[in-house]
């Protein structure tokens, strides 16, 4: 009895060079969008922190202020912190009325380190309406330096900036090495058959 011959198994092809430039550009892509995004989360958080409107401690200044809810801080040429010493703030609308100041309690620390200044939240207000308002800042034993600073930092943004960039770092990276690793292990796998 003649038997068949068993059928030659077809050669698999050998993944292409093309891959390893897939995985390579994958990698210099996801590095380059990722640093995109947190430099622009820092950005934003540095315009934001350097167009504060800025009160000498101790001091006086009229400044314009649009309706809406704004935010002291209490800024240094140190690491941010709080006053040490008694910090007295007046604002006055418009018409001459007394702004209603909200302390912060010291269990909410919001601070910055952006745009060259540092600052703590001290307080807030709320306006209704738009024009100049005049603030002024007095202080026992004031520290040298010390500004008071008008304004809101969003701070989320800079925090989603940094987890927006390490997150396409993290996808874009692992995407490239899994396509590397495959690439690798498929290239072995059909030169190996092709030594017997």
């Amino acid at each position: 009895m003649i038997g068949h011959p068993t059928p030659p198994t077809p050669p698999r092809s050998v993944p292409g060079r093309g891959w390893y430039a897939l995985s390579a550009a994958l990698m210099v892509l996801s590095l380059a969008v990722g640093a995109a995004v947190l430099i622009f989360g820092v950005r934003q958080i540095n315009d934001q922190v350097s167009h504060l409107q800025r009160v000498a401690v101790p001091g006086f200044k009229q400044v314009h202020l649009d309706p809406g809810s704004y935010t002291m801080f209490y800024e240094t040429p140190n690491a941010p912190h709080r006053p040490s010493r008694p910090v007295r703030v007046n604002v006055l609308a418009p018409d001459g009325s007394s702004v209603a100041i909200h302390v912060i309690p010291f269990n909410q620390n919001e601070t910055y380190e952006a745009g060259g200044h540092q600052g703590a939240a001290v307080a807030t207000f709320n306006i209704a309406r738009a024009g100049l308002y005049s603030v002024s800042v007095t202080a026992d034993s004031p520290e040298a330096g010390a500004d008071l600073a008008l304004g809101n930092v969003n701070v989320i943004a800079l925090v989603l900036g940094i987890l927006g960039g390490i997150g396409v770092w993290v996808v874009g990276l692992g995407l490239a090495l899994t396509i590397l690793v495959v690439t690798l292990i498929r290239r072995q796998r059909v030169r190996s058959l092709f030594r017997y």
